[in-house]
């Protein structure tokens, strides 16, 4: 009897020993677990972040491609009235401001000459018209001026000369400054 009194013992601390193991490992699972579920919810939230950062970027190189495209328009258009002042020096149909005076009476009294609302599908087109028609006005009363691209071109002024000093003319406001002299 003995005998199997010790091998009943030991099977119950055999038991014993199985059942804490088991604890053990399902403890060390759990843990295991939490520290699974933080990670895919860190991942989760990197991929997030990743998705709104391509997001930007995408808005940013559109915004980047119309802004070239925008310049490029603005070039276009200084290019043409560059060379139309070029043709009217050449027949000697424009002269340059006499003074300050007569400048400022020109923009005081200058009124655009197309009809109608300025189009809104460009952020440059407003000072692209006014701009224009303002150099087109000025030359078709005999004096020169051109447009000038500025604020790294995206937007579109005046500029004429008296004497050796260079003014601008913003078109909208009527507002004109000495830019060099």
């Amino acid at each position: 009897m003995p005998l199997v009194l010790i091998i009943c013992t030991f099977s119950s601390v055999s038991w014993l020993s199985v059942n804490q193991d088991l604890e053990i490992s399902q403890v060390q699972a759990a843990s295991y677990y939490t520290e699974l579920a933080e990670a895919n919810h860190q991942l989760e939230s990197a991929n997030t972040k990743l998705s709104d950062l391509e997001y930007e970027v995408s808005t940013l190189e559109d915004r980047f491609k119309e802004g070239k495209d925008n310049i490029a328009d603005l070039e276009a258009r200084n290019k043409e009235l560059l060379e139309l002042n070029y043709d009217l020096r050449q027949k000697n149909q424009s002269r340059e401001f006499k003074d300050v005076a007569e400048l400022r009476e020109y923009v005081v009294n200058y009124k655009h000459s197309f009809t109608g609302a300025l189009p809104l599908s460009g952020q440059n087109n407003a000072c692209v018209m006014l701009a224009t028609a303002m150099v087109k006005d000025a030359r078709k009363n005999g004096y020169l001026m051109s447009t000038e691209i500025v604020n790294g071109g995206w937007h579109m002024i005046c500029s004429t000369m008296i004497g050796r000093e260079i003014w601008f003319i913003e078109p909208a406001t009527k507002e004109f400054w000495l830019a060099y002299d």
